[in-house]
C-alpha cells in the first residue's frame, strides 16, 4: 500500500468463519440490513459455513489482512461468483467507513 501497511490476502478457510463473524456483527444494523435484506442479528452456522467453505469450480472468496492483525485490524473480504457457469460477478464485503481506508479501497478495486 501506499502508506507501508502490507496486506495478504488469500483464499478464506473455514477457521476464518469467527473473523466472519465478528466483521459481520461489527457493521450497523442498517449495513446489514441493506447486505442481506433482513434484520440479521448473528450470523447462523450454515450461514458461516457458507460463506467460508467455499466451492472453488464456482467461485473464489479472498480475505485481506493487513499486518496489525489485532482487535484494530479489520478484514476485508471479496467474493466472485460465476452467474449461469458464464458471467463472473464480484461483491466487495466491507462497511461503507472502510473504503476510506487503503485496505478497504484495495479490497473494493480488485473486486471491480
Amino acid at each position: 500500500m501506499r502508506d507501508g501497511t502490507v496486506l495478504h490476502v488469500r483464499p478464506i478457510r473455514p477457521e476464518d468463519a469467527e473473523r466472519e463473524r465478528a466483521f459481520v456483527l461489527g457493521l450497523s444494523d442498517e449495513t446489514r440490513y441493506f447486505r442481506f435484506f433482513y434484520r440479521l442479528h448473528d450470523l447462523t452456522p450454515a450461514m458461516l459455513a457458507r460463506f467460508t467453505q467455499v466451492d472453488y469450480d464456482r467461485e473464489m472468496a479472498l480475505v485481506a489482512l493487513d499486518d496489525g492483525h489485532g482487535a484494530k485490524s479489520r478484514p476485508g473480504f471479496c467474493r466472485r461468483r460465476a452467474v449461469h457457469d458464464a458471467i463472473p460477478t464480484a461483491r466487495t464485503r466491507n462497511s461503507p467507513s472502510s473504503l476510506r481506508t487503503p485496505l478497504g479501497r484495495a479490497v473494493a478495486s480488485e473486486a471491480s
